[in-house]
């Protein structure tokens, strides 16, 4: 489910925040944030 996608990625980058660790969000999710709708919801964390 999309909600689930976004969860993860708020937990995963909620534990590399405060570990202090530089991070990016890429992939599909990230891209419907900033108006670019995709059929498949997928994030990848570099």
């Amino acid at each position: 489910m999309p909600g689930d996608s976004i969860r993860v990625m708020l937990l995963v980058t909620d534990a590399l925040e405060k570990m202090g660790v530089p991070y990016a969000v890429g992939g599909s999710l990230s891209s419907s944030v900033h108006g670019v709708m995709r059929s498949k919801i997928c994030w990848n964390a570099l």
